[in-house]
């Protein structure tokens, strides 16, 4: 955010790169209070627990559009029970992907 959080230069644009630094060295209360402000924007935009809710939100839906299309498209398999540990030997069942 443009003399809130730090400064926005225009990429490529060494003549106004060079104009900011200037003007951060010269008014360093300035400097401070951006970077105080800019601080205290990534802490509340950045949380761990927007991560993960966001994170998990993510990860169920595509779980979600995933088993929709397994369960359309997947043909049902035999398990093999001496192939699996959780089954009990010398059995299997069907199931779908």
């Amino acid at each position: 955010m443009d003399n809130e959080t730090g400064l926005v230069i225009e990429p490529e644009n060494d003549k106004r790169l060079a104009e900011a630094i200037a003007f951060l060295i010269d008014h360093r209360e300035t400097a401070v209070r951006m970077g105080e402000a800019g601080r205290a924007r990534a802490n509340a935009l950045f949380t761990l627990e927007r991560y993960v809710d966001e994170s998990d939100a993510l990860y169920r839906k595509v779980i979600a559009r995933g088993i929709a299309n397994a369960a359309v498209n997947a043909p049902l398999e035999r398990v093999d029970a001496n192939r699996n540990p959780r089954l009990p030997r010398n059995q299997s069942r069907r199931v779908s992907r």
